[in-house]
């Protein structure tokens, strides 16, 4: 289903979602769209998707890390962070950090 037909209320319950997200926080909307997207898009192939994923650590200043969004799909997991910044991202695969 597309995002205009689920604008037109073909699905139920999007707008109360989007509004209990925006609450949380622009961090938390994108998110919840990204997990929507996943949940609802045309994506081929059998998926499990998750929010807010903890991780146990064992180093650093944390017990804990927090993945934002996980997929399990057929071909291999996908794990997604969300950030709220405007502007460009620079980096390459072969890259540890990017700008």
């Amino acid at each position: 289903m597309s995002l205009l037909n689920r604008l037109r209320g073909e699905g139920p319950g999007y707008f109360k979602k989007l509004s209990v997200q925006w609450k949380e926080g622009t961090g938390g909307l994108g998110e919840y769209l990204t997990e929507y997207a996943l949940e609802h898009g045309d994506l081929p192939g059998r998926r499990a998707v998750f929010r807010n994923v903890l991780v146990p650590r064992t180093t650093g200043p944390t017990s804990v890390s927090e993945i934002d969004v996980l997929m399990l799909h057929e071909t291999g997991i996908y794990v997604m962070e969300s950030k709220n910044y405007g502007g460009w991202i620079f980096g390459s695969a072969d890259q540890r950090q990017w700008t």
